[in-house]
C-alpha cells in the first residue's frame, strides 16, 4: 500500500500486543493502550474498556463478552442499551470539516473595493487598511454557500465558502473543481474503526445491526482504522488483536 505524505499529519498511535498471562494483567495492558490511543475519544474509550473488561476480568459462564460489555454500559435515560449507540459512533465512516459543529466559514471571492466598516471613526477607517479583508484582498463576508475540493489522494474535503453575493463565483469554481473531484477515490475514513483495531471479530455485522441497515458495507479503505492509510505517517503495524466470537443470540436481545 502507497504510503500518503499529506499535511496534517495524524495523531500518534501506540500498538498493543497480548501480555502474557490473564486477567487484570492484561486488562491493565488493554486500558493503558487505550487511553493512549489519541484516535479515541470520551465515548470510544468507554466502550473499548468495556470490551476490555469483558474478555479479560469480566467473564462470566453464563454471560458471552457482548452481553458482559452491555450490561457494564447499562442503559441510556430512556433505558435503551447504550453499548448500540456506542457502536453506532464507532461504525467507519469519513466526516468532513464542520459536519459534527456545522461551522461555516467567510466568503473566498476576491474583494474589489477597500472594505471600511461602518460608522467607522477617522481612527478607524484609519486601521481598516489593515484589515486582512483588505491585506488579503477578500470578500470575507459570512459564508452561506460551500463548494467541496476534494483530494486527489485522500478523498478528503476541503470547503471553499462563498456569500450569496458572490454565487456566481461559486458556481465558476464548481465547475473548475468537477473534474478533480469527480476522479477523487472515495474519502479515507477519519472517524471509527477502532473497535476491530484492539478483537476480532465479524464488526461488520455489528455495524449493521447498530445503524440498523443490512445494506450497510466497510468503506473501501477497510473496516479496521489501522489499516487506513495515515496521511504524512508510515501505515500502522499490524499487531495481535483479543479474538471474539458473536453468536446471533448476542445482538437479538441488545435492540
Amino acid at each position: 500500500m502507497t504510503t500518503l505524505r499529506i499535511a496534517p499529519p495524524a495523531p500518534e498511535k501506540v500498538t498493543f500486543d497480548p501480555a502474557p498471562g490473564e486477567g487484570a494483567d492484561r486488562f491493565a495492558a488493554l486500558v493503558h493502550a487505550i487511553y493512549q490511543d489519541r484516535r479515541a475519544n470520551a465515548q470510544a474509550r468507554e466502550l473499548l474498556h468495556a470490551m476490555a473488561y469483558a474478555v479479560t476480568v469480566g467473564r462470566t459462564p453464563d454471560l458471552s463478552v457482548w452481553q458482559t460489555a452491555g450490561r457494564a454500559l447499562g442503559s441510556n435515560n430512556i433505558g435503551r442499551p447504550r453499548i448500540k449507540e456506542l457502536a453506532a459512533l464507532d461504525i467507519p465512516r469519513y466526516v468532513r470539516p464542520g459536519q459534527d459543529s456545522y461551522a461555516t466559514g467567510s466568503c473566498e471571492a476576491a474583494r474589489h473595493r477597500p472594505y471600511v466598516p461602518r460608522n467607522a471613526t477617522q481612527y478607524g477607517k484609519a486601521k481598516a487598511g489593515d484589515d486582512w479583508r483588505n491585506t488579503d484582498r477578500l470578500c470575507g463576508a459570512h459564508g452561506t454557500i460551500h463548494v467541496a475540493e476534494k483530494d486527489p489522494q485522500t478523498g478528503w474535503h476541503t470547503l471553499r465558502w462563498y456569500c450569496s453575493r458572490h454565487r456566481a463565483e461559486a458556481n465558476r469554481v464548481t465547475g473548475q473543481l468537477r473534474a478533480q473531484n469527480e476522479a477523487a477515490p472515495s474519502p479515507i475514513p477519519n472517524r471509527g474503526g477502532l473497535l476491530p483495531a484492539y478483537f476480532k471479530a465479524d464488526w461488520a455485522k455489528v455495524y449493521r445491526w447498530a445503524r440498523d441497515s443490512v445494506s450497510w458495507e466497510p468503506p473501501t479503505w477497510g473496516i479496521c482504522a489501522d489499516d487506513w492509510p495515515v496521511p504524512g505517517r508510515d501505515a500502522m503495524p499490524h499487531r495481535s488483536r483479543l479474538r471474539l466470537v458473536l453468536g446471533g443470540a448476542d445482538l437479538e436481545g441488545e435492540q
